[in-house]
């Protein structure tokens, strides 16, 4: 597994018998109840937390995490917020066309494929999203 989740409403301490018993923590009650934690394959920690009786949440949510680091296919959540205008217009400034290249791209953008595109976040496109603008291009060419 990818990581570890937490049960913030209890902790574990040892009694006079050197048992481990469960007591409940300062948090007992409050807030979300489970924490799912990982280590991104930057090194940094990634968590999401998960509400009373949603341990089994927690845990499918690691599963997936962890699947998708085994397939190659994971994606850093703050990478995947980024916008496909946002990305197009980093893209657009790195680029390394001369002048007219460069407006006659940014123009398609902008009056083609940003009022279709530009709002969707790039980890969720889909065939269907492209479909969509094709067919958009084929009446308004």
């Amino acid at each position: 597994m990818a990581g570890h989740s937490q049960d913030r409403w209890y902790k574990t301490e040892t009694n006079a018998e050197g048992k481990p018993v469960r007591v409940k923590s300062d948090r007992y009650g409050i807030g979300l109840r489970y924490r799912a934690r990982y280590i991104g394959p930057d090194g940094t920690e990634k968590s999401k937390s998960f509400p009373d009786r949603q341990k089994r949440l927690a845990e499918n949510w690691l599963s997936h995490i962890a699947s998708d680091m085994s397939k190659g296919q994971y994606i850093e959540p703050r990478a995947a917020r980024i916008t496909f205008k946002g990305y197009a217009e980093k893209w657009l400034n790195a680029h390394s066309a001369d002048l007219s290249s460069q407006i006659v791209t940014e123009q398609r953008l902008r009056l083609h494929d940003f009022p279709v595109l530009g709002s969707r976040p790039l980890h969720s496109f889909r065939p269907e999203h492209l479909r969509e603008l094709v067919s958009a291009l084929e009446v308004n060419p």
